[in-house]
């Protein structure tokens, strides 16, 4: 059946067997043939119940295939961020180590610099003190 060929107001009747048509329960407009079941036309009620299924499996391998290919994505963004956080580590530790060693730097320059004393009157030369206080007019 196609639907060029008839209008909607003729109705279909179907025998199963050799059932005689009682009433109008078997009849079927052309729009409820071609949505009998959600598919197929009702000729054969048990393929089109196996069509059925088989469309309904189609359909949910179709978006299981489609949730796949989004994971996919998903996994290969993960991957893609795993890669670029070990070479941001990587630059990290390099980093720490030219740090440490700059320290290292830091604490023999400081370690080489000696302390300065405090001077007293007392350590230095007594020629020294007598012309300091010959200066500061101070006599010893």
């Amino acid at each position: 059946y196609r639907k060029g060929w008839f209008e909607n107001s003729i109705k279909f009747f179907f025998q199963f067997g050799s059932e005689p048509i009682i009433d109008s329960s078997t009849s079927y407009t052309l729009d409820s043939l071609c949505s009998f079941n959600g598919y197929g036309s009702p000729f054969f009620p048990v393929e089109a119940e196996k069509l059925n299924k088989l469309v309904e499996r189609k359909k949910r391998l179709d978006t299981l295939e489609e949730e796949i290919a989004e994971y996919r994505e998903k996994c290969a963004a993960i991957l893609e961020l795993k890669g670029r956080m070990s070479s941001m580590q990587e630059k990290v530790k390099k980093l720490s180590k030219r740090a440490e060693n700059e320290s290292e730097k830091v604490e023999i320059v400081n370690s080489s610099i000696q302390p300065m004393k405090k001077l007293s009157l007392l350590d230095l030369p007594k020629e020294l003190i007598s012309h300091i206080f010959s200066f500061l007019n101070i006599r010893d």
